[in-house]
This record gives structure tokens, sequence and C-alpha cells, in this order.
């Protein structure tokens, strides 16, 4: 059996990556898992990390997953020579499980995060990995001129600060036009919360998480740019309030949902006349 591989490396946002990894693999020995992800389960067992940190399974990050997934395969159904960019998913696997044999992909992480997925998975002609920061735009550069584009950030924006989100995406929809992008929020209270160093998932600290946005306030973000528009935004309970328990019960009162909730946002960058 080949030896495990160290996560020592991994520290503030990277470590992060391993969360995920971690709740998906729980979720895909359920039954009545709401995602299905086997390398997950594989890749877990291949790593050393205390991963008891991460306490019992949360029911966010499979929501996250298939939501996303779900975004990511109505898009490569409408065009079936898309582009995806995953930006700073670490060990994320959806390329694995939303390829359609035809799609181009590129896995966009910080480099230690990328040393630590290329243990794990090689690159190919139309799966390709590019180590840099996300705000570093020159990763842009290998994008442009491929139409369209989805562009996916998942557990990634939060961890920026306002200004650099708002930066980001403003730059996506004036460098991509006619491309699509989703991504996840955190409310304002849990991003407080992160900045006293009070957010946490088991016994793991998240890192600070400086952007948090509530549910009701999504529409300011087509003030960011003329071209962007919002097709969805959906928050974590929704579909799945009986997995989440009491919170899940809670969230049917308007107040809870937009007050103490995660969302998902899918967007377009409108071509500009």
């Amino acid at each position: 059996m080949p030896s495990k591989v160290s996560a020592s490396r991994l520290c503030g946002v990277p470590e992060t990556l391993l969360l995920p990894l971690y709740n998906r693999a729980l979720e895909s020995r359920r039954p009545d898992a709401i995602v299905r992800d086997e390398q997950a389960i594989e890749l877990l067992g291949r790593i050393d990390y205390d991963f008891s940190r991460f306490g019992k399974l949360h029911v966010g990050f499979p929501v996250r997953a298939r939501r996303m997934d779900d975004i990511v395969r109505a898009f490569l159904a409408r065009y079936v020579d898309g582009v995806v960019v995953n930006l700073g998913r670490g060990l994320d696997t959806q390329f694995y499980r939303v390829d359609n044999g035809r799609v181009l992909w590129f896995e966009i992480d910080l480099p230690e995060s990328i040393g630590v997925r290329r243990e794990f998975f090689e690159e190919t002609a139309r799966h390709r990995t590019l180590a840099c920061s996300a705000l570093d735009f020159r990763w842009m550069e290998e994008i442009e001129g491929r139409s369209p584009v989805m562009f996916v950030a998942a557990g990634l924006l939060p961890y920026f600060p306002p200004d650099e989100v708002k930066r980001l995406v403003a730059t996506l929809a004036t460098r991509f036009p006619g491309s699509e992008m989703v991504f996840d929020t955190v409310s304002e209270w849990f991003s407080k919360l992160s900045l006293k160093g009070k957010a946490k998932i088991g016994e793991f600290i998240l890192p600070p998480m400086p952007w948090g946005m509530n549910r009701n306030d999504l529409y300011q973000v087509e003030s960011w740019h003329s071209g962007i528009e919002i097709v969805g935004r959906m928050d974590f309970t929704a579909g799945y309030r009986l997995r989440w328990g009491i919170i899940g019960i809670a969230s049917a009162l308007p107040f809870v949902a937009n007050k103490f909730h995660a969302c998902t946002v899918h967007m377009r960058f409108k071509r500009q006349a």
C-alpha cells in the first residue's frame, strides 16, 4: 500500500480544502447521499491528517457540491465544448463528477494547494492546473479567447476582503462577457463570527472570512458591474430542510434564512451593447 501524503504543508486558508473533501466522503457513505463522490472516500484514506478535528458530517458541504454540480452540468448541456475554471478548489473532484468528455477544465489554486493536488491527480489536455492566487489576474491570460466560460468559486470568496471580491467579479464581467459564474456566500453574522475567531466546524477554527452578505442583499452584486445579472440564488437549507434538523425547520422563516445561512449564487455576465 502506498504511503500516505502528508497535509502538513497546508495551514490557514489552504487547510480548509480538506473540509469539503472530508464531508463529501462522509456523505457518500449514506444510502440517501445528496452527492456521491467515491474519489473523496479514496482520497481521505490516502492523506495523513487528523480528520477527527472536523467532527460530524456537516450537510452544508454536500449541498453546496450538489448545487454547483447541477449548475455546471446544465452549462455543459448548453455548451458541450465549454470551459470551466475552478477557482480555489484544492482537492475538489467536480471535474470527474460532471465531465461530459469534451469540456476544457482549469483548476486554479495557491501553489501549496496545487502541490498537494498533484500528489493525487495527473493533468491531461482537457484538465489542467494553474498554481496561483485567484487574485493574481495573470491566470486570465490563459483563459481569454476561450468562450463560453463557467467560473466556479466554492468556499473561496468569503476569505477575500470585500473590495477584492468586487474587483475579481467585476474583472471577470469585463473580460469574459457571455460567461457565467457560480459561487457561495456566508452571512454577515457568520463573517463577523469568523473575524472574532469563533467560527468553528467540529474543533476546527475557520480562518477569518472578511466578506459576508445576507441573502436579501445579494442583489447589490449587480451594482458592481453593468454586465452582471443574477439568475439564481438559494440558501443551503432550501430543499434539504429535514437533513438540517431544527436549523432547517427554523430556516423556513425568511428572517432566519436571510440572516444566518450561506447561499449559492448563479450569475451571468451580459454582453454589452
